[in-house]
């Protein structure tokens, strides 16, 4: 409302509700307005933009990522990370929406998505994995996964991008 351009850190909210509410305040202000997701500023993934906007790697048929780490197995649950009322989600919400964004930086919009979120370590409140199958606007079907559980991974971020006359991966 003060006319200030905004940037985000996630959680944007701990709802979808919430989210939208401040999504639509800064849009009814006028201002320029993000979440920042870093991933997609990372030089390889720009690189990876670029080989598809140049049509290098032909139409995109799939994409799949995955982001798997494994402190979640020994965690504090007292952190603010395992709090719904501070955090909204578990993996899907601090994992899960840096492989979305990159989903959607790289390929499109997504309109349909079959999930499943799953709380493993019992007791927890917030969810400790998901996997999905996504379809995009553009007809591209896509995979996502993340896990705070993933022994031995300590930040596993991967994606991978398959067209019509190459592919392109990425692996952090």
């Amino acid at each position: 409302r003060s006319g200030k351009h905004v940037l985000c850190e996630k959680p944007l909210g701990r709802t979808a509700d919430e989210a939208l509410a401040i999504w639509a305040e800064a849009e009814q202000a006028g201002v320029v307005h993000m979440c920042g997701f870093n991933y997609r500023f990372v030089p390889a993934v720009r690189l990876v933009r670029a080989l598809l906007d140049s049509g290098e790697l032909g139409d995109v048929v799939h994409f799949r990522a995955r982001y798997l780490q494994s402190w979640g197995w020994d965690a504090d649950e007292s952190a603010w990370r395992f709090d719904p009322a501070q955090a909204g989600t578990g993996a899907l919400g601090d994992l899960g929406t840096h492989i979305v964004d990159l989903a959607r930086y790289l390929v499109g919009e997504i309109s349909t998505v079959s999930a499943s979120v799953r709380t493993l370590v019992p007791g927890r409140k917030v969810d400790d994995h998901f996997v999905a199958t996504v379809g995009f606007e553009n007809g591209v079907a896509g995979t996502l996964e993340a896990s705070r559980l993933a022994r031995g991974r300590i930040n596993s971020n991967a994606f991978e991008v398959n067209g019509t006359k190459g592919s392109a991966s990425f692996d952090v």
